[in-house]
């Protein structure tokens, strides 16, 4: 279960030299209001615009796609929501070229080349990794070659003649894999490294790929009246090499935005801008910015009420597991009663599986056994446990029926809002709860010492227990005798 964060990591996705206006409006009107907000509920703000943050080195080394899947990774990961917005233009933006390809796919695409001089540039770029778990062909390090002690000036013009040079290169190696590729059974995934442009791979990564991405992802489209269709809008828009409109391009950008539009009816804005000599009038950007402060801001303050709710039932979570790890490491033997355990929780039995044991007879040490070896035979079940007793909370009926719903809500990703408070609307509840368990992804639950219960409600009596478990779940409840 992914944990509250208190830090929301905004990815923005966006091509490079079109929409710097844009992108500058956001550095200075918004994410640092955005921030204060944050701020004022203890929160972080962070906005990731990686097309003023990748390092010459990371260009040179080919990873600069690399770098940006891995940050929209992380932002995934620290900040559940929002954590990607996109900023679409009239330019679908550079196509870069696959860093890594798999070696029986770059073997295969090898096949496919007849013309000799094809085949040695795409071997003298892609070097085999036989010692990748899986054996890759990776795209060489470029050199910008300067001799010691040059001046900065010289420097300078070196990397750009590097530049110039390496893009020719780029060029005829994009077309030599396009050719190949064409021919080649390969999944859509596996196909986009080839056809897709940076922009677009971070898309399906941040939007296209993600199931709520209704909630939380954001688009922002601006469209450019009486744009030039010739080297004056070279900024704006994309170019063949006759200086004219790339219309494969432009084909691929609209297929982009009608893929948003239907992905995410509900969640994108448009804009217009005229054109003014060389660059676009900014009429747009105040709206622009208006626009994505309010989807943002409304998400953060909802995420920041979850992470409100959440931090409790983590550190109830958290207490449990830890003192499930300290009963574990004592136990030794019984292990025919392990196998009962074992066999239940494999079987279809729809009651629950109760275990009586003296006191002192180490009942909870059993019981946390049993939970890490239904860890290791179910890798794919969701496991919930409560040790009653272990907190101050675990030992009220209430407070522990409506811990286990909000705990297993998020778990099959259910509202949390809609889990009740009070101890009969809960007891109802319960059941409902446990009904979400999946047959992908079953429901394993583990409830200790159900004698220490405190007697408020009548929670002792068990009757909040159902009698006969849904679908995908197995209870394990352990009492002592009495």
């Amino acid at each position: 279960m992914a944990s509250a964060s208190k830090t929301f990591r905004i990815f923005v996705s966006s091509t490079f030299s079109d929409l710097k206006e844009e992108r500058n409006a956001l550095q200075k009107k918004v994410f640092p209001s955005l921030r204060e907000l944050c701020q004022e509920y203890g929160c972080r703000f962070q906005a990731i615009d990686l097309r003023w943050g990748v390092r010459e080195e990371a260009a040179l080394d080919q990873q600069t796609m690399h770098i940006c899947l891995d940050e929209i990774d992380r932002c995934q990961k620290i900040t559940p929501r929002p954590n990607f917005i996109v900023l679409l233009g009239d330019r679908y933006g550079w196509h870069p070229l696959p860093a890594e390809i798999p070696a029986d796919e770059f073997e295969k695409i090898e096949g496919k080349i007849d013309n000799s001089d094809d085949k040695t540039l795409l071997i003298r770029w892609y070097k085999r990794d036989s010692n990748a778990v899986l054996p890759v062909y990776c795209l060489q390090h470029r050199e910008v070659k300067t001799k010691n002690g040059a001046k900065e000036e010289d420097q300078k013009k070196a990397r750009e003649e590097e530049t110039r040079e390496w893009s020719e290169v780029e060029l005829k190696l994009r077309r030599i894999l396009l050719s190949a590729v064409r021919d080649i059974p390969l999944s859509k995934d596996q196909r986009m490294k080839y056809i897709a442009s940076a922009t677009e791979q971070e898309i399906a990564a941040g939007a296209m790929k993600v199931p709520d991405a209704h909630e939380h992802v954001f688009c922002f489209f601006r469209k450019i009246k009486s744009l030039p269709e010739d080297e004056g809008a070279k900024d704006f828009v994309d170019l063949a090499e006759d200086g004219k409109i790339d219309v494969e391009a432009q084909t691929q950008l609209n297929a982009l935005k009608g893929k948003l539009k239907t992905k995410l009816p509900d969640n994108i804005f448009e804009y217009e801008a005229e054109w003014e000599g060389n660059s676009t009038s900014t009429k747009h950007l105040d709206k622009l910015c208006e626009d994505v402060h309010k989807s943002l801001s409304d998400v953060i303050l909802k995420e920041i009420v979850r992470i409100k709710e959440v931090a409790p039932l983590e550190k109830e979570i958290d207490d449990h597991g830890a003192f499930m790890k300290d009963r574990a490491k004592f136990f030794i033997g019984r292990a025919e009663i392990l196998k009962i355990i074992r066999d239940y929780i494999k079987g279809r039995n729809l009651q629950p599986l109760a275990i009586w044991g003296d006191p002192g007879s180490g009942k909870s040490a059993l019981l946390a056994k049993a939970i890490e070896q239904a860890r290791d035979d179910h890798s794919n079940a969701e496991i919930v446990f409560r040790f009653i007793g272990a907190t101050p909370s675990s030992s009220d009926g209430r407070a522990l029926l409506e811990s286990l719903c909000r705990q297993v809500s998020q778990y099959y990703k259910a509202e949390e809002a809609a889990v009740p408070t009070d101890y009969k609307e809960l007891v109802e509840e319960f059941p409902k709860r446990l009904a979400l368990a999946k047959a992908e992804s079953p429901l394993i639950l583990f409830i200790d010492a159900l004698d220490q219960l405190s007697d408020a409600h009548n929670s002792r009596t068990l009757t909040w227990l159902p009698s006969e478990l849904p679908g995908n779940v197995a209870y394990r409840l352990r009492r002592t005798s009495l």
